[in-house]
């Protein structure tokens, strides 16, 4: 069940455009999720944490299709398709080592998102950095920390959870 507040603001986010029937007014104060696992093994409550780390897993893919463009491959031979997956996931693991830096440097928790979308913005300088010299590299990293305590920090809805205490908690509800 949903609180009477989350019920108003999806009340509202719904009927702003359309007339609602019945079905779905009855059901509007309701998050639905269709498991298979078994009531002993996981209560409602696990089942939410754990749909809610599903979701991060989509968001992830989410930023790699539409921020770093993983899935636009033109056609070409086999061995330069090859050659340019590898490079996209080469990319992909810059990124989080990026976001892992930066995490531990600022000491803050950054959105993968929001940092992928200035580095891909920023991915000629990145190349154009490392090429001309390391402490321009040092540089720009310093500049980028200091843009991801303004501009990258995750937002997360009132009362929600961190990732890593959903882990946690759901771990330690199914063992």
């Amino acid at each position: 069940m949903l609180t009477p507040e989350q019920t108003a603001t999806r009340l509202k986010s719904k009927s702003s455009n359309r007339k609602l029937g019945t079905d779905t007014l009855e059901s509007i104060g309701l998050n639905l999720f269709v498991t298979n696992v078994e009531a002993e093994k996981c209560d409602a409550e696990a089942i939410y944490e754990l749909y809610t780390l599903r979701w991060q897993v989509e968001l992830i893919f989410k930023t790699w299709k539409s921020v770093m463009q993983l899935h636009k491959i033109q056609a070409m031979n086999a061995v330069r398709l090859e050659c340019v997956i590898l490079v996209k996931l080469l990319w992909v693991m810059l990124n989080w080592s990026i976001l892992n830096q930066l995490k531990e440097f600022t000491n803050a928790d950054i959105s993968f998102h929001k940092l992928s979308h200035t580095l891909q913005s920023r991915s000629q300088k990145i190349t154009l950095s490392i090429l001309e010299h390391e402490e321009i590299l040092y540089e720009w990293l310093l500049k980028l920390a200091k843009i991801s305590l303004i501009h990258h920090q995750k937002e997360y809805k009132n009362g929600g959870n961190k990732m890593n205490e959903i882990i946690k908690h759901a771990y330690y509800k199914t063992t």
